[in-house]
C-alpha cells in the first residue's frame, strides 16, 4: 500500500480482503498472478465489477474495491494498463431522493429532545 493516511490503508486493507476472499486468492497469489498475467487481472477486475452492481451497491463502494487492488498491486511494482468502467460512477444513491424538510418536519425534528436533556433536567431539580 503506498504511504499515506494510517486509516485509509486500515479501509484499503479491509477492502482488498473482502475482494481476496471472493476471488480465492491471496494477496501474495494476486501479486505473482499480477506479475505474471497482468491482463487477466485486469479481466478479473473487470468481471468482479458487474457483481456488486448487480448487488444494487453504489459505484463508489464498487471503485473503493479497484482502489485498494491498484493500490497493492502499485506497491509491488505491478501497473493495470486498462481503464476499468464503472456504470453511473458519479452516482450517489444514498442522496439522490433526498429534499429539503417542510417547516413542520423541521419542527418536528428539532423538538426532539437531545440525550442527556432528562439527566441534565434531574440534577438541576435535585440541587
Amino acid at each position: 500500500m503506498a504511504r499515506g493516511s494510517e486509516v485509509t490503508a486500515k479501509e484499503n486493507a479491509r477492502v482488498l480482503y473482502r475482494f481476496l476472499n471472493r476471488v480465492g486468492l491471496t494477496p501474495l497469489g494476486l501479486v505473482e498472478l499480477a506479475k505474471k498475467d497482468r491482463r487477466r487481472v485486469e479481466y478479473m477486475l473487470m468481471d468482479f465489477v458487474g457483481d456488486p452492481h448487480k448487488e444494487g451497491k453504489a459505484p463508489n463502494y464498487i471503485d473503493n474495491y479497484l482502489k485498494a487492488v491498484r493500490s497493492r498491486l502499485n506497491f509491488n511494482e505491478v501497473r493495470l494498463v486498462r481503464r476499468i468502467k464503472i456504470r453511473n460512477r458519479n452516482l450517489t444513491p444514498t442522496t439522490s431522493n433526498e429534499r429539503v424538510p417542510t417547516k413542520d418536519e423541521l419542527i418536528a425534528i428539532l423538538s426532539i429532545p437531545k440525550a442527556g436533556t432528562y439527566k441534565q433536567f434531574y440534577q438541576a431539580e435535585e440541587s
